[in-house]
């Protein structure tokens, strides 16, 4: 279309954020592959979002927000934009920009023309990502299911399951554990990717734990740090 640069952008945060994930500039200041900016403002990116349309700012003078005020740092005058749909939902923008010349006609409704392009790309990766995900996770019960098929003692599936739910979410260790009337949690059998689990049958009260929280609401749960949590597990 000899334009000066084009981008593939994608929208995260639920649209709070605009992330450069394919780039192509004649300028070596354009614009910056992995970059993140916050939708904070009136840009042209952020009209494509609000809008689902393709989308064109003649003049960021005045425009306001992160983007707004880097497209005058460098210069940039003009953007045009076109979204990328993906089961319905704006997924992206394909953008460029112009520091002094000005856009051919339409220039907006011709990027839209390759939105289509890159949205069966993205869905079909997608998709792909998907299936391959869940042939590990059907091999990873089919393995389990070998294991209870053919009676194998509860400690080595309880820590076959370890094992297989650690390497599917690429952990460095998981364990399976049994709450008990008296408040406490057993650990049953866990993997470790240093080799071994040593807490088989240990028990632990329920105070700072991930297992107490998961206890506590019905739901899964999470704790980034130990550093701080209080109790012997911990």
């Amino acid at each position: 279309m000899h334009l000066p640069n084009a981008a593939v952008c994608r929208y995260d945060d639920e649209g709070a954020t605009l992330t450069i994930i394919g780039a192509w500039d004649a300028r070596p200041d354009g614009f910056q592959l992995g970059t993140r900016w916050p939708l904070d403002g009136r840009s042209m990116a952020a009209k494509v979002l609000r809008t689902g349309r393709p989308a064109r700012v003649e003049d960021y003078t005045n425009v306001s927000g992160s983007l707004g005020a880097e497209a005058r740092v460098f210069g940039v005058n003009r953007l045009a934009g076109a979204p990328i749909v993906i089961d319905g939902r704006v997924w992206g923008v394909i953008s460029t920009s112009s520091p002094e010349a000005p856009f051919p006609e339409s220039v907006e409704d011709r990027l839209a023309e390759f939105t289509e392009l890159v949205a069966t790309a993205i869905a079909n990766s997608q998709a792909h990502e998907e299936l391959t995900r869940l042939a590990e996770e059907q091999a990873a019960l089919r393995r389990v299911a070998t294991l209870l098929a053919r009676e194998a003692p509860p400690t080595e599936v309880f820590e076959a399951v370890s094992t297989e739910v650690a390497h599917l979410v690429s952990a460095d260790a998981a364990a399976l554990t049994r709450f008990e009337a008296d408040g406490m949690v057993t650990a049953l059998g866990g993997w470790t990717s240093t080799g071994g689990y040593a807490y088989v049958g240990r028990q632990f009260a329920l105070e700072g734990t991930v297992s107490g929280l998961v206890f506590q609401s019905r739901r899964p749960a999470r704790i980034d740090s130990y550093a701080a949590e209080p109790g012997s597990a911990a």
